[in-house]
């Protein structure tokens, strides 16, 4: 299920693959790594799903391109790591993601033209990353001129704590 969107001044992605280490030297690897590049100098985040393998040491493509922000997803009360979450040394950023439980909602599109409030049960990376991309937006309007690293530091720098793995 491929998924890659740009609003404003963020790049939220989750493809698929899996890898130990940075994906750079792998030749798609190296044109994300550039896609990257080229996304950070105009101030914007990679902010990218970790992948939902279930695998720890091991992180999902695009996740893996050195220059992204890779996003793990915890569980809802932030205990542990979710189960489904893929996690290795290059996450820096770990969110609500859900539990398999189905306990996390989120709006949907409503089925019929009636419906007016409409919620699905829903668990995953890709959940965690959107709440990561909002954040970095909300850090992004703070900013008189855009700064990928800034933004990537105000996120990172200041962890309290590391979900158990």
């Amino acid at each position: 299920y491929p998924l890659v969107t740009g609003v404003q001044d963020v790049c939220s992605s989750d493809l698929a693959g899996t890898y130990a280490t940075a994906c750079d030297s792998d030749y798609l690897g190296g044109l994300f790594r550039t896609a990257f590049e080229k996304l950070r100098a105009q101030g914007v985040v990679p902010v990218v799903a970790a992948g939902n393998g279930g695998t720890i040491g091991a992180i999902a493509f695009p996740a893996c391109v050195s220059n992204a922000l890779p996003v793990a997803a915890a569980r809802l009360d932030y205990s542990r790591l979710a189960s489904y979450s893929n996690f290795n040394s290059q996450v820096k950023v770990v969110a609500i993601g859900g539990d398999t439980v189905g306990t996390y909602r989120t709006p949907v599109p409503c089925s019929t033209t009636t419906a007016t409030d409409c919620w699905a049960a829903t668990m995953g990376t890709s959940p965690a990353t959107a709440m990561v991309s909002g954040a970095v937006a909300a850090l992004h309007a703070l900013q008189a001129t855009p700064d990928a690293a800034a933004l990537q530091s105000a996120l990172t720098a200041n962890q309290i704590g590391r979900a158990h793995v």
